[in-house]
């Protein structure tokens, strides 16, 4: 089995996945805290491991992508001291193929980069992601590999607290589709401005994506993030939602890791 952990701003998640085909057996989630010890994450590990009996001797390698670079350093304590193996921490100097045309390579987040590697070689085709994360943000990939770059913008959980904390009287709400656009109480409106506004912003800005590089051409575009269901079946496209987006990522890049 191979071991992936996907440490972002506000979440890690621990993905099992099968050597052979990269199946994903299994997923966790964490609390992304820099401040919690290499032990406490084992333990924490440990824990969900013995609850998905994924057997300790099984592992064949441990793949990080992370964006929180005290994080990065704690799991890599933990897979050596607890693994007894040195984990493969991915960046934009690893392997990855692709062509990436930013102004600077090396100040791309690995979640991005991870979320493009997943599109461009389970495609082979034009490709547009969103990932609803802390941050939501959509990436333009070609057929030819090439990272043309894209957007990033609070996520919607980022707005709903903004919303919140920086006025007097507007209160927290569950974040949720609405039954209607038009809300009738303080409640329903803050859902509908939320949820289809972060539907009709998203659909804008992938239709000046399109507009500006992909009018007439194949296109494949995928979602993914906690919240990237709900907005996919409500997007005004075509949009192939995928959970496992990063960590299929991931799981490309140990495989090229292994070729190389």
């Amino acid at each position: 089995m191979i071991l992936a952990f996907d440490i972002g701003n506000s979440n890690v998640v621990f993905g099992v996945m099968r050597a052979s085909d990269g199946e994903v057996l299994s997923t966790f989630r964490l609390q992304a805290d820099p401040l919690k010890t290499t032990d406490e994450y084992a333990t924490l590990l440990f824990s969900l491991m013995q609850l998905g009996k994924i057997d300790l001797a099984s592992v064949r390698a441990v793949v990080i992508s992370s964006v929180v670079p005290p994080l990065t350093f704690t799991f890599t304590r933990v897979v050596s001291k607890y693994f007894n193996m040195e984990p493969i921490v991915l960046n934009t100097d690893s392997d990855h193929g692709l062509d990436i045309k930013l102004d600077n390579p090396r100040a791309l987040g690995t979640d991005r980069l991870m979320t493009a590697v997943a599109a461009y070689y389970s495609y082979h085709t034009n490709c547009i992601t969103v990932d609803y994360g802390t941050a939501t943000t959509i990436e333009a990939i070609t057929e030819r590999g090439e990272f043309l770059g894209g957007i990033i913008f609070p996520g919607i959980k980022l707005s709903a607290e903004a919303l919140h904390l920086r006025t007097a009287q507007l209160p927290q709400v569950e974040l949720m589709r609405p039954d209607k656009a038009i809300g009738t109480n303080t409640i329903e409106s803050i859902q509908s401005g939320l949820f289809y506004g972060y539907v009709d912003l998203v659909d804008g800005l992938v239709e000046r994506f399109i507009k500006e590089r992909f009018q007439g051409k194949p296109l494949q575009m995928l979602a993914t993030g906690g919240l990237g269901s709900a907005f996919a079946r409500e997007s005004r496209h075509h949009m192939r939602y995928e959970p496992n987006l990063i960590l299929h990522g991931l799981y490309i890049m140990y495989q090229r890791t292994q070729s190389s």
